[in-house]
């Protein structure tokens, strides 16, 4: 028998909602690090290093309150609220105890040695899906009875995963341009068959700051995800031909998941809008059989509303 102890804090606690949001901009914004470092390596890395190296400390601080406060919080299993201080700590040693500890060292263990290299083990920084995950539950169970709030959480989500999916398209093609066109891939005439050296934007895009050519390349993106472009960015050789057209294949599967999930939505705001006309329907045929007086039908009516 496990003792209780009363310090747990409860799922739907608002304040908790709000330290998810900020675990989620973290996840994000690592997300996000991780593909400027693919494209642009020490360009980007000194950059950060130079101008925003605190916001790497607070993320780390961030994380490591976090890991303070996941033994506290309690949790739904089989329908049940499990508040019991023991089997939360227990469920969290399991295995996110290990995850959150490699994600603070994926961070910090760069930032310390200052190398780019160092920078690829972000890439275990995926395993933070893990967390994201569950996250992603709490925020469905909390706002599930609500349609407002479910619409707003359904809208942000796909938002991010757009964002998500645009970076990453706009980051793959802009590193096989880039590889075609330092490779000398097609000989002397590469320069003229590539995109990257033949797109302007006030310049040549190949020769351009980073943070530019990322600005340049995210419209790219962005034109994918959306299906809304001007022709402005073209494949022009076969490579890049043969990438745009996997490309558009998991854009198929991208576009599948929103279409479900909004079609879940509307199926939901209909379900909810059919039950309350059919207990309101139901309520009122109770009442007049009941014969209750007028005023008490009306403030009924006016507390089911």
């Amino acid at each position: 028998m496990y003792r209780k102890v009363g310090v747990v804090i409860r799922p739907d606690n608002l304040k908790l909602m709000a330290w998810y949001v900020l675990i989620v901009i973290i996840f994000l914004y690592y997300v996000i690090e991780m593909g400027l470092l693919m494209a642009f390596g020490n360009k980007f890395w000194s950059d950060e290093l130079d101008y925003v190296w605190w916001l790497q400390v607070i993320w780390i601080g961030v994380l490591l309150i976090d890991m303070v406060i996941s033994p506290l919080k309690a949790y739904y299993a089989d329908g049940l609220l499990i508040k019991d201080i023991s089997l939360i700590l227990r469920r969290y040693l399991k295995l996110e105890v290990y995850l959150d500890i490699l994600c603070i060292l994926v961070i910090g263990v760069p930032l310390v040695v200052g190398n780019v290299n160092a920078t690829w083990l972000k890439l275990l920084w995926f395993i933070k899906l893990y967390s994201i995950d569950r996250i992603n539950d709490e925020f469905q169970r909390l706002t599930q009875l609500y349609i407002i709030n479910n619409t707003i959480f359904l809208v942000c989500k796909l938002v991010i995963f757009s964002i998500i999916y645009a970076h990453f398209m706009a980051i793959f093609f802009y590193l096989i341009s880039m590889y075609l066109y330092n490779t000398n891939y097609y000989g002397p005439n590469t320069p003229n068959i590539v995109w990257v050296y033949n797109s302007w934007a006030f310049y040549q895009i190949a020769f351009l700051e980073w943070y530019r050519i990322y600005a340049y390349i995210m419209y790219y993106g962005i034109e994918f995800v959306t299906t809304i472009a001007y022709g402005d960015i073209t494949p022009k050789n076969p490579i890049e031909c043969l990438y745009t057209i996997l490309a558009f294949i998991t854009q198929a599967i991208f576009w599948g998941y929103i279409l479900s999930e909004i079609l879940r939505l509307l199926i939901n705001v209909y379900s909810f809008n059919f039950d309350r006309r059919y207990h309101h329907f139901a309520l009122n045929y109770k009442l007049k059989k009941e014969n209750v007086s007028e005023t008490t039908f009306r403030q009924v009516q006016q507390h089911t509303e």
